[in-house]
């Protein structure tokens, strides 16, 4: 049975397959504020059923896969105010082989020279979509605590993690993870911010976010 889409306003609500898990799916990027650890007070409080998930702060995305390993076929709105994990999601939904090739050569080369190979990546700028995401997650993963922070120029500046032994590429999980995402025709979503029209007063914030079909 193909995907079936709606379109409701500015949001795109994508129907999920079924899948028997080989592994259960979980996170591939640790997130600040994550609720991964709250799963097991969160979970007495989900309905039995329901028809569509919104998760408006997608982070490491652990409620989303919680729900698609226990639960049959159910509509998704997956959304984040940061570009940059967001296209790390469409990116391992649409691309995962290509990515794990690039997480492969992060991380033999991380091993060869750890401090120095993670702010030489942390300097560059990939140009691709497949690069940016290979980007965030190697930063995410060895960076200190997993955190996620730029300065004021929009520049990604978390020190060194001094990780003895991290795991940059976790490639089974990572195709998991692109097969519980990625729907027979094989669409994907990106996030993208914009400011309002109008003037909203001061109290109130200037960005919006929408989800779009690419």
């Amino acid at each position: 049975m193909s995907d079936q889409k709606v379109q409701n306003k500015d949001k795109i609500l994508e129907r999920l397959p079924t899948v028997s898990w080989a592994r259960s799916p979980r996170p591939f990027v640790k997130w600040a504020g994550g609720k991964g650890q709250l799963l097991q007070q969160l979970e007495q409080h989900f309905p039995r059923s329901f028809s569509t998930f919104y998760e408006p702060f997608l982070g490491g995305g652990a409620v989303f896969f919680r729900l698609v390993e226990s639960r049959p076929r159910f509509n998704a709105v997956l959304s984040d105010v940061n570009a940059g994990l967001i296209n790390a999601y469409d990116v391992v939904k649409k691309r995962a082989q290509e990515l794990i090739k690039k997480l492969v050569l992060h991380e033999a080369k991380y091993k060869l020279a750890p401090k120095k190979y993670y702010y030489q990546v942390r300097d560059e700028e990939p140009s691709d979509n497949v690069g940016r995401a290979a980007r965030l997650i190697f930063l995410n993963r060895t960076c200190y605590n997993g955190l996620y922070r730029v300065n004021k120029a929009g520049k990604f500046n978390v020190p060194f993690g001094r990780y003895k032994n991290p795991t940059i590429c976790d490639h089974e999980n990572l195709l998991t993870v692109s097969q519980c995402c990625s729907g027979q025709t094989r669409s994907f979503l990106r996030l993208t911010t914009r400011k309002p029209r109008k003037k909203l007063g001061r109290k109130t914030s200037s960005i919006l976010t929408r989800l779009i079909s690419r």
